[in-house]
């Protein structure tokens, strides 16, 4: 090559051969790192919320690998019962105890509903009596209910009674000589009795004197 060749001349071409140090590919290489994601349970008044990974309780929150797996349980207190997992708005699960796996961040409610006990007794002359269309001839012993709900309760008297009326406590009725009532937005425990009265038919003897004065 003669350094004093200020430029090429005209009738040069130019080979790819020539320039053996230039390279036109370059290859790049990217490690990812493992992606963790941060899961949180928040329970509302009425109950407790836990995370459980490979058998370990990890209280409220835990950050875990994309596709471990994980349990949410949720336990609920006396008086209160769990109606389900959320996520802001949406219902994940009904599942007390509910087990997926991490594909995401989530922030997960449980929530928790107040419920009340009813009790339908029935005493003599009462054949059965029904709540919500279930009928029975023992009564309802404690059935829970949950707040703001609304019950139907209708008595039916034995074959000779006739329905009396409701005796009841935690709330005063409007009309408790109505053989079916609903109590509506239900905030306390309930009792309510179904009573009886016996009929009774008078029947009457016409005695004739066969004897009598001509």
């Amino acid at each position: 090559f003669n350094s004093s060749i200020k430029t090429l001349p005209t009738n040069y071409k130019t080979d790819e051969a020539c320039w053996p140090f230039i390279s036109t590919e370059a290859t790049a290489t990217v490690t990812v790192g493992s992606v963790d994601y941060d899961i949180t349970v928040t329970p509302t008044a009425g109950g407790t919320a836990s995370i459980t990974v490979a058998g370990k309780d990890e209280g409220n929150a835990v950050k875990i690998a994309h596709g471990t797996e994980y349990t949410l349980t949720a336990d609920a207190n006396d008086g209160y019962r769990f109606i389900g997992w959320y996520n802001g708005d949406d219902e994940v699960s009904t599942e007390a105890s509910y087990t997926t796996t991490a594909k995401a961040a989530v922030d997960y409610t449980a929530k928790f509903v107040k419920t009340y006990k009813v009790t339908v007794n029935l005493t003599e002359g009462i054949e059965l009596v029904k709540l919500n269309n279930v009928a029975s001839a023992e009564g309802f012993k404690n059935i829970e209910v949950d707040a703001g709900a609304s019950i139907t309760v209708y008595a039916s008297p034995a074959e000779g009674y006739a329905f009396l009326n409701w005796t009841t406590e935690g709330i005063t009725l409007a009309n408790p000589t109505a053989a079916q009532i609903t109590i509506t937005n239900i905030q306390s425990d309930l009792t309510l009795t179904a009573n009886a009265i016996a009929t009774t038919s008078a029947s009457v003897n016409v005695q004739t004197n066969k004897y009598f004065d001509t």
